[in-house]
């Protein structure tokens, strides 16, 4: 018979447990493992028919996953289910509260992997301006809308705006650390904080950033191998250490990240193409050719691997990173021209005449394709002159 002490004992480890599935799965929902979020969220008993914050969360990381796959079946169902939730809760709020904020929040994010941006945009403004209205603008509740629309206005490009609102919510979660136990707000803000800063050019705020998310990364035991936003952090900080002359940091962090997904996901994993080709700029720059050569080998296979598995005639809904399958050719093109222009720089003029026709392959075919059209006018033209000069003779 289990006493009454031993049975709230075990109630309290459990739910100890739970609350830490759900902090690594909120973690990884942030760095873009899906998988390992919905089997956190699983652990912790989360049901996609609660109208708690976790099941909002479970709603949308399941819009997300099946956006991924390319499921619109699931995509669909997890939208329209989010967009029921989210009214239900409204409803029944008198005031609006953080788990309404939460809602609106939730469903414009799964509604900004479906594309649908202007209504994903429309949510998180509203929620920020009710936060900021109801609350004020260094509440609790301010933080998480302003973390959306930062993450909203850097899918849009407006990096500048999307820096502004990461740095305010990055800062004023700090401020508040000791009221706020979610860690994967801060990830969610340094992720904003570390992209938008480089591509803004300001290499140091992105060096930082991409420092303390891998950091947190080591800290809750996610594996860059396996998370892609962190992926993507470890190639922003190789480029921002190229970017500040650090080069041989640069080629370190960059061989750091390569080896550890070469061992997780294969050699010619597709994840690896960006990975492989910024490694090789930091290789040329500090004159190790023959090492860009072989990350340039290795991305021209990952690029052959991509273009076999999506056939060009299939491509319309196939993306990799952002990047159409569509648009492989081009980059197969970058790749041989970049391959055999270290192969010419290191002597090796027989293999750089090799690959320079099959470099030009792009370029040349649309020439022609150009050209071809031209001269079957300009013949259709003359045909059509010849024609009428004949008449003209006879008459």
């Amino acid at each position: 018979m289990v006493s009454s002490n031993d049975s709230d004992s075990g109630s309290k480890c459990s739910s100890l447990e739970a609350s830490e599935h759900l902090r690594k799965a909120y973690l990884m929902r942030e760095v873009a493992d899906y998988t390992g979020s919905l089997v956190q969220l699983s652990a912790a008993n989360i049901s996609a028919e609660s109208d708690s914050e976790a099941g909002l969360v479970l709603l949308a990381v399941k819009a997300a996953q099946a956006m991924a796959h390319n499921d619109s079946e699931a995509l669909r169902q997890a939208v329209d289910s989010l967009d029921s939730k989210t009214k239900e809760i409204k409803a029944k709020a008198s005031i609006p509260t953080m788990l309404v904020f939460r809602a609106m929040c939730e469903l414009g994010r799964a509604r900004l992997v479906t594309g649908d941006t202007e209504l994903a945009g429309q949510s998180f403004r509203i929620a920020l301006g009710l936060a900021q209205d109801e609350y004020g603008k260094n509440s609790l509740e301010m933080i998480y809308p302003s973390l959306c629309l930062a993450i909203y206005h850097e899918s849009q490009g407006s990096n500048l705006l999307a820096l502004a609102l990461a740095r305010d919510a990055v800062d004023l979660l700090r401020e508040r650390s000791k009221q706020v136990n979610d860690p994967s707000l801060l990830l969610a803000g340094l992720i904003v904080i570390n992209s938008s800063s480089f591509k803004e050019r300001r290499f140091q705020k992105s060096l930082a950033a991409s420092d303390e998310l891998l950091s947190m990364g080591a800290k809750y035991s996610l594996p860059l191998a396996s998370c892609e936003r962190l992926q993507q952090a470890a190639v922003v900080k190789m480029l921002s250490l190229a970017q500040l002359d650090r080069l041989q940091e640069a080629k370190d962090q960059g061989e750091i990240l390569v080896e550890a997904m070469e061992k997780v996901q294969g050699k010619y994993s597709a994840h690896l193409l960006e990975p492989l080709c910024q490694l090789a700029t930091v290789y040329e720059r500090i004159g190790s050719r023959d090492k860009a050569s072989k990350c340039l080998d290795q991305a021209l296979v990952v690029v052959s691997h991509i273009v076999e598995d999506t056939p060009f005639a299939n491509s319309a809904d196939s993306s990799l990173h952002d990047d159409k399958a569509a648009a492989m050719p081009f980059k197969e093109y970058q790749v041989l021209n970049r391959l055999s222009e270290t192969y010419f720089l290191q002597g090796k003029f027989v293999d750089a005449l090799k690959l320079y026709p099959s470099s030009m392959r792009a370029r040349y075919t649309t020439y022609v394709a150009s050209s071809t059209n031209m001269i079957d006018m300009l013949s259709k033209r003359l045909a059509e002159f010849s024609e009428e000069h004949q008449r003209k003779q006879q008459k």
